[in-house]
Protein backbone atom coordinates (compact mmCIF):
# COMPACT_ATOMS: atom_id res chain seq x y z
CA UNK A 1 0.00 0.00 0.00
CA UNK A 2 1.65 3.26 -1.22
CA UNK A 3 1.29 7.15 -0.28
CA UNK A 4 -1.62 7.45 -2.08
CA UNK A 5 -3.88 5.23 0.00
CA UNK A 6 -2.93 5.33 2.86
CA UNK A 7 -4.14 8.80 2.87
CA UNK A 8 -7.58 8.64 1.28
CA UNK A 9 -10.29 10.61 3.29
CA UNK A 10 -13.32 8.62 3.57
CA UNK A 11 -15.81 8.32 0.40
CA UNK A 12 -12.38 8.96 -1.41
CA UNK A 13 -11.51 6.70 -4.39
CA UNK A 14 -7.98 6.59 -6.49
CA UNK A 15 -9.40 6.91 -10.34
CA UNK A 16 -6.11 7.36 -11.67
CA UNK A 17 -2.17 6.51 -10.73
CA UNK A 18 1.03 7.11 -12.06
CA UNK A 19 4.75 7.54 -11.68
CA UNK A 20 7.27 9.47 -13.38
CA UNK A 21 8.62 9.40 -17.28
CA UNK A 22 11.21 6.72 -17.67
CA UNK A 23 12.76 9.58 -20.02
CA UNK A 24 14.17 10.61 -16.75
CA UNK A 25 16.70 7.97 -16.91
CA UNK A 26 18.03 9.67 -20.50
CA UNK A 27 21.06 11.06 -19.05
CA UNK A 28 22.48 8.53 -17.35
CA UNK A 29 21.99 6.15 -20.82
CA UNK A 30 23.91 9.09 -22.51
CA UNK A 31 26.94 8.99 -19.73
CA UNK A 32 26.99 5.35 -19.98
CA UNK A 33 26.84 4.53 -23.60
CA UNK A 34 29.55 7.81 -23.57
CA UNK A 35 31.76 5.92 -21.16
CA UNK A 36 30.93 2.57 -23.31
CA UNK A 37 32.87 4.42 -26.53
CA UNK A 38 35.42 5.84 -24.53
CA UNK A 39 36.51 2.16 -23.31
CA UNK A 40 35.96 0.95 -27.09
CA UNK A 41 38.27 3.68 -27.93
CA UNK A 42 40.95 3.24 -25.68
CA UNK A 43 40.59 5.87 -23.34
CA UNK A 44 40.10 4.38 -19.77
CA UNK A 45 39.83 7.78 -18.16
CA UNK A 46 36.96 9.11 -19.98
CA UNK A 47 35.15 6.01 -20.08
CA UNK A 48 35.89 6.16 -15.99
CA UNK A 49 34.77 9.87 -15.51
CA UNK A 50 32.02 8.94 -17.62
CA UNK A 51 30.84 5.42 -15.98
CA UNK A 52 30.91 7.40 -13.00
CA UNK A 53 29.18 10.30 -14.17
CA UNK A 54 26.39 7.16 -15.46
CA UNK A 55 26.33 5.49 -11.65
CA UNK A 56 25.74 9.27 -10.07
CA UNK A 57 22.75 10.30 -11.98
CA UNK A 58 21.31 6.55 -12.43
CA UNK A 59 21.17 6.31 -8.67
CA UNK A 60 19.83 9.67 -8.21
CA UNK A 61 17.04 9.41 -10.65
CA UNK A 62 16.49 5.75 -9.75
CA UNK A 63 15.50 7.24 -6.03
CA UNK A 64 13.61 9.68 -7.34
CA UNK A 65 11.46 7.68 -10.10
CA UNK A 66 10.59 5.33 -7.00
CA UNK A 67 9.73 7.66 -4.80
CA UNK A 68 7.58 9.47 -6.43
CA UNK A 69 3.78 9.17 -6.78
CA UNK A 70 0.94 10.81 -8.33
CA UNK A 71 -2.72 10.30 -8.21
CA UNK A 72 -6.57 11.23 -9.02
CA UNK A 73 -8.69 10.89 -6.69
CA UNK A 74 -12.64 11.68 -7.16
CA UNK A 75 -11.97 14.76 -4.45
CA UNK A 76 -8.38 15.78 -5.24
CA UNK A 77 -4.84 15.57 -6.89
CA UNK A 78 -2.25 13.83 -4.39
CA UNK A 79 1.61 14.36 -5.28
CA UNK A 80 4.60 12.69 -3.11
CA UNK A 81 8.05 13.77 -4.37
CA UNK A 82 10.71 12.10 -2.18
Amino acid sequence: MGYIEQNLMSGEKVIYRTKLHWIIFFWPATFLFIAIIGFASGSGAIGGLFIFLAALTGISSFINYSTSEFGVTNKRILIKVG
